[in-house]
């Protein structure tokens, strides 16, 4: 009786084994390249596009004005807890300012949370509490609103990781 070799059947075996093992992998690929949800569409894409601009002079505000802002951002049982604190050129607490905050992941394009902070106290911090969870990179967007017609509006911008 003749082996398997012998009767000639290895190199065929061997390059079906090939092919297969080919359109396996393509396979896997495939099903990686899907795994993510697909591709991501930016909110109101062209709008920004359009206020381009005038939001460049927003993120460049707070450094004109001589503005110091600092961020806390941690993860509580509820979701993330933060406190923004803003100062003047001079280090006095800037109060009575109205801000609005956004959060984003840097995976996804939408807004994960948008909220207003509240004020707590005198002393030019501004708080704010959402639902939103999950430990990694957030990137937190903070527009604080003019109080009169003379004043423009302020955007500042962090990234922080959260574990």
């Amino acid at each position: 009786m003749r082996s398997f070799l012998e009767k000639g059947y290895g190199w065929p075996l061997f390059v079906i084994l090939l092919l297969v093992s080919s359109v396996a992998m393509m396979g896997l690929v495939v099903m990686a390249a899907r795994s993510d949800g697909g591709a991501q569409v930016i909110d109101d894409y062209y709008e920004q596009a359009v206020r381009w601009d005038s939001l460049a002079e927003a993120r460049g505000a707070a450094t004109e004005l001589g503005w110091q802002a600092s961020l806390d951002l941690a993860a509580s049982e509820d979701g993330l807890d933060g406190a923004i604190t803003l100062t003047d050129s001079t280090g006095a607490a800037l109060s009575g300012r109205k801000v609005t905050v956004k959060l984003r992941r840097p995976q996804l394009a939408t807004i994960v949370a948008e909220l207003a902070a509240i004020e707590s106290g005198e002393d030019g911090t501004y708080t704010f509490s959402t639902d939103a969870t999950g430990s990694g990179l957030w990137d937190v967007e903070a527009d604080i609103l003019p109080l009169s017609d003379t004043d423009r509006l302020v955007r500042l911008d962090w990234r922080r990781e959260v574990r």
